[in-house]
């Protein structure tokens, strides 16, 4: 069995997860997202804070989290 992801990760940047004989995909590590097959690229974050909580949310995936 032949996995793709044992030379050079693959050519992902981050994470080659093997699926099947010389099939495979990219992922990315938290806070960044695929862009294309290979790439990642991190995701745009805006962050606020009205008292002791910082909060914020991922422009491109629009998913708030709360920081305490």
């Amino acid at each position: 069995m032949i996995n793709i992801c044992d030379k050079d990760n693959g050519g992902c940047m981050h994470k080659c997860v093997h699926i099947a004989h010389k099939e495979f995909k990219c992922e990315c590590k938290p806070g960044y997202e695929l862009d294309g097959d290979k790439a990642c690229i991190s995701e745009l974050f805006y962050a606020f804070s009205w008292s002791v909580d910082l909060s914020g949310w991922f422009a491109t995936t629009n998913n708030h989290v709360v920081v305490r």
